[in-house]
């Protein structure tokens, strides 16, 4: 399925819009476009995943991951007419800052733990 096919048109558009020849919205292709750069993003940060040598390193691909996948599902809510995923990114984002908490905090409780850690 076409992913550009998917925004519901209506018969009145607002005006300044312009309708390529094909019948799509010019902004739905900057969306589908968009999506599919955010899309190559969520790639490169899962090869960063795998390969990262730290766990550090391996956390910011996870952040940049997380990120990402906000960024597309918000687009997904533009382009689909959605608001229920602008919702779901929220939950995303709110999820995304527990993790670097915990994170932090166990990272803070090892190094106290071997003597390295700030008096």
């Amino acid at each position: 399925m076409d992913c550009l096919a998917l925004h519901p048109h209506g018969k009145d558009l607002p005006p300044g819009i312009v309708v390529a020849s094909s019948g799509l919205v010019v902004m739905d292709f900057f969306y589908a476009t968009f999506l599919c750069f955010l899309m190559l993003n969520i790639a490169a940060a899962m090869v960063r995943l795998a390969r990262g040598p730290s766990v550090a390193d391996r956390l910011t691909a996870a952040q940049l991951f997380g990120s990402t996948g906000v960024g597309a599902l918000l687009v997904l809510a533009e382009l689909l007419q959605q608001p229920a995923l602008r919702n779901v990114s929220l939950a995303f984002v709110l999820l995304a800052v527990m993790v670097v908490v915990c994170f932090l905090r166990t990272a803070v409780n090892r190094d106290a733990h071997k003597g390295g850690g700030a008096h």
